[in-house]
């Protein structure tokens, strides 16, 4: 899944640049509830960042309630993340 980054110098942590293009792409209904999001690997090498990153704005999101994991590993491993609206 190809995001739209911005400059990441200028545009704050990138962890919180893929929270918020995430969170913007639900809020379209570009990603609807009960969608499957993509691993945390696969966002890092579409959008050449580190994964540790992706991994932390799944995080959040899980924690804020915006996205339920699936399965009970954690979100490093081969987790499937789905988002519910809220």
């Amino acid at each position: 899944m190809k995001l739209t980054m911005r400059d990441l110098a200028q545009a704050g942590p990138v962890y919180q640049q893929v929270k918020n293009e995430l969170e913007a792409m639900i809020s379209s209904n570009e990603i609807k509830s009960g969608d499957k999001l993509p691993r945390a690997g696969e966002i890092a090498r579409a959008n050449n960042i580190p994964e540790g990153e992706v991994v932390r704005a799944y995080h959040e999101m899980v924690l804020s309630g915006l996205l339920n994991k699936t399965q009970k590993k954690n979100l490093f491993g081969d987790t499937v993340v789905e988002h519910t609206v809220k």
